[in-house]
């Protein structure tokens, strides 16, 4: 008997972490099912972030593995208070080392601070392409883009590799504050074309991410770059609630 093809996503932002960018990643394991693949995923054990919303894990297959490794980041609070810190108009002293230190991790931290996780999911990546069901293909999405650098990894174990953009690397190391740095503008392009030319396969969520992928990295070529628009699972949206079926457009 053939054994299932085995698709391993590999996400910070994964169930039972909450946000915009989890549905996207939970509906791929809940329909990967459908087309014989075996949904599997790493993700981190102790998240650093705002939301939690463990109803999104309904969606993951019964039984599915889901594979932690803790993150050396602090934690959220920590962070928030990190940022108050910056924006008081007369700090203390404590307040303006507690600044230099946040700004000396945000130019290090590269390329975002999720880079804290990549020690703990490189090892579990390798445990787990070295078991004896090891992923076929291994599925990375971004942001936050640090889980990019496990392409490497992943297709010296035989893995094919997929790279997901739910949004622009270049955008978010451009414009959000806690990764935008001399470093990421310098050395973001050149990283960032490092991964993409270990990857079979890119996804994008929008056609304008995948026309910049392509005129910014003309190695790519056009059929390797595949856009997959975030939509709607119709389970989610009941027909006998006495209104008109949703519609999909795409």
């Amino acid at each position: 008997m053939t054994r299932k093809m085995i698709g391993l996503i590999v996400a910070y932002a994964f169930p039972p972490t909450g946000g915009a960018g989890v549905q996207r990643l939970s509906k791929l394991a809940k329909y990967l099912p459908l087309y014989d693949i075996e949904p599997q995923a790493l993700t981190v054990s102790n998240p650093s972030v705002p939301l939690m919303d463990p109803t999104l894990t309904a969606d993951l297959p019964s039984g599915m593995l889901v594979t932690t490794a803790r993150t050396l980041e602090p934690s959220y609070r920590s962070k928030q208070s990190a940022w108050e810190i910056a924006s008081v108009a007369s700090p203390s002293v404590r307040q303006r080392l507690a600044r230099l230190a946040t700004t000396a991790v945000r130019h290090l931290a590269f390329p975002d601070v999720q880079v804290l996780w990549l020690p703990g999911a490189w090892l579990a990546l390798r445990g787990l392409m070295r078991g004896a069901d090891s992923p076929d293909v291994v599925f990375i999405s971004g942001p936050p883009f640090s889980p990019f650098l496990l392409s490497a990894s992943a297709r010296r174990q035989g893995a094919a590799v997929v790279l997901d953009y739910r949004d622009e690397w270049r955008l978010i190391r451009e414009q959000m504050e806690m990764t935008r740095s001399h470093l990421s503008i310098w050395f973001g392009d050149r990283l960032e074309a490092s991964v993409l030319a270990r990857a079979h396969m890119v996804t994008t969520a929008t056609e304008e991410y995948r026309v910049s992928l392509l005129e910014r990295f003309p190695f790519l070529r056009p059929e390797q770059v595949v856009m997959v628009p975030n939509g709607f699972d119709p389970s989610d949206f009941p027909l006998n609630c006495g209104r008109s079926p949703p519609i999909a457009f795409g």
